[in-house]
C-alpha cells in the first residue's frame, strides 16, 4: 500500500465570513485526503470563528486557534511554527482551490523530484482592481534562473518543510514590515533551493477586491521593501547564501535605490535603511560593496530614464547620474 506523507494546509483568518465557506469546502473536498488543516484566526470581529469552529466539529483534520488580532505576517510566522507535515501549502481565507490543487501539486514535487511547485492562477474579480499574477514561465528550472521572474505570492506554491526548517526562513518579526513579506519569503525559500517546477495548470482561484486605500498600500509596500532588504541581506549573510547570491541583491538594491528622492513622503526612512545596509556591506563584503557602487555608478539606466517615484507623484528623469524631478499633474 502506498503511503502519501502529511501535507499541511495553513490557513490565516480575520474577518472573512463572507467567503470563508466555500474556502474551506475546496479544502476539505481534496482529493488528496492526507491533509492537516491548520487555522489562526487573527482576532476576527464577525463571524468566522464560528464558522471554523462548525467544520473543525464535522472535521477532525481541522486544527484551529484563536488570539487577539497580530496582523498577518504575524500569523503567518506562527502557522508555520505549527507545521507538522513534510510539505504545506498556504491558501488565503477569501480564495478557494480546485478538487485536485494538493495532488497535482504533489504529484509534480514527487514525479520532478523539485524543491518548490507552483501553479498558475484563476483570477476573480469582485471589483475594477487590476492586478494580474498569472505565472507566465512553465516548466522544471535550476533556482537561479526562477529568481529571475518568480510569482510573488504565496499561496499558489507548494514548499519543503525541512528546507524552511533547516534555513529558518520565516516572517519578519519588524513592524515596519508590513506588506510584500510573501515576496521575500519567497526570495529566500528559492536561494535555498535546487530546482523548482512551475504548471500552467490554473488550480488556485484567487479573489480580486476593490480597494479604496491603494495609494496608501503603495506606500507601505515601497517602504516595507527597504526594511525587507536589510532583513534578506541578514538572512542570506547568516546563511552563508550572500556570495551567491549578491549580484541579484545587488540589483535588487540599485532598482529600489534609484527611486529614492527628496520629494517621497517616506524619504527619510527609505535613505536610512538604505545607508544601513550599505554599511553592513561595507563592513562585510567590501570589495562586493565597491563594485556595487561602481554599478550603481555606471548603471546604464542612470545616463538617461524616466519613470515615476514611489509615491507616484513625480516624474525622475536621470540624466548621466543626475536626477531632476518633475511634478505629475
Amino acid at each position: 500500500m502506498i503511503s502519501y506523507p502529511l501535507i499541511s494546509v495553513l490557513l490565516p483568518i480575520y474577518n472573512a465570513e463572507q467567503f470563508l465557506t466555500k474556502c474551506l469546502n475546496s479544502i476539505i473536498s481534496q482529493t488528496y485526503t492526507n491533509i492537516e488543516i491548520i487555522c489562526i484566526d487573527d482576532g476576527s470581529t464577525d463571524n468566522s470563528l464560528q464558522i471554523l469552529k462548525n467544520f473543525a466539529n464535522n472535521d477532525k483534520r481541522i486544527i484551529v486557534h484563536t488570539r487577539t488580532n497580530k496582523g498577518d505576517h504575524i500569523t503567518r510566522m506562527e502557522l508555520l511554527q505549527k507545521v507538522k507535515g513534510k510539505y504545506f501549502i498556504f491558501i488565503d481565507n477569501d480564495d478557494y482551490i480546485e478538487q485536485n490543487t494538493i495532488e497535482t501539486l504533489y504529484n509534480t514535487m514527487n514525479t520532478q523530484n523539485v524543491d518548490m511547485v507552483e501553479c498558475n492562477v484563476n483570477h476573480i474579480r469582485l471589483g475594477n482592481r487590476n492586478t494580474n499574477y498569472a505565472i507566465k514561465h512553465f516548466g522544471k528550472f535550476k533556482n537561479f534562473e526562477y529568481i529571475n521572474y518568480y510569482s510573488y505570492p504565496l499561496w499558489n506554491k507548494l514548499f519543503k518543510t525541512e528546507i524552511v526548517k533547516n534555513f529558518k526562513i520565516t516572517f519578519p518579526n519588524n513592524p515596519n514590515i508590513t506588506c510584500v513579506f510573501d515576496k521575500w519569503f519567497n526570495f529566500e525559500y528559492i536561494c535555498c533551493c535546487k530546482n523548482i517546477y512551475a504548471i500552467p495548470e490554473k488550480l488556485y482561484n484567487y479573489l480580486i477586491h476593490n480597494s479604496s486605500t491603494l495609494s496608501n498600500m503603495d506606500y507601505k509596500k515601497n517602504i516595507s521593501d527597504f526594511y525587507s532588504l536589510n532583513e534578506t541581506y541578514n538572512f542570506l549573510k547568516n546563511n552563508n547564501l550572500f556570495k551567491t547570491y549578491q549580484n541579484i541583491f545587488f540589483k535588487k538594491l540599485i532598482k529600489y535605490s534609484s527611486k529614492i528622492i527628496k520629494k517621497d513622503i517616506y524619504f527619510q526612512e527609505a535613505k536610512k535603511e538604505i545607508l544601513t545596509l550599505e554599511k553592513k556591506l561595507k563592513n562585510d563584503f567590501p570589495l562586493s560593496f565597491y563594485l556595487y557602487k561602481l554599478k550603481q555608478i555606471f548603471n546604464f539606466k542612470n545616463i538617461l530614464s524616466i519613470k515615476k517615484s514611489l509615491d507616484g507623484k513625480s516624474k525622475i528623469i536621470t540624466l548621466f547620474g543626475i536626477k531632476f524631478i518633475k511634478g505629475i499633474k
